[in-house]
Parts: structure tokens; C-alpha cells; sequence
């Protein structure tokens, strides 16, 4: 079972992320993805096809 990270730190999360999941019709995923579930992230305005870099 996911438990926030409230819960296990004991701290408020230092930032907040709002992800948009592309649906399968524009080149994204298959399926929905589940609580608790770690995506990779780009910050607004990286061009990951020049870096090829993510945030974990």
C-alpha cells in the first residue's frame, strides 16, 4: 500500500507536481497508471529532446 511522504517523513512535501499523462492516440500510455505510481518529469520548459534528461 502507498503511504504519503507526510506519513513517512513526518515533513510537508517541499514542492508539489502536476503531471498530464498523454493518452495512447498521442504517443503516451497504454494504460492508466496507479496510486502510487513514480513517473519521470521534465520541468516546464526543458526540451528533453535535446538533453534526454529527466527528474527522478
Amino acid at each position: 500500500m502507498w503511504i504519503p511522504y507526510e506519513e513517512i517523513r513526518s515533513h510537508p512535501p517541499d514542492f508539489r507536481v502536476k503531471y498530464r499523462f498523454y493518452s495512447e492516440n498521442q504517443g503516451g500510455r497504454k494504460s492508466t497508471p496507479f496510486q502510487g505510481y513514480r513517473s519521470d518529469f521534465a520541468y516546464d520548459g526543458d526540451d528533453t529532446s535535446i538533453t534526454g534528461n529527466f527528474a527522478f
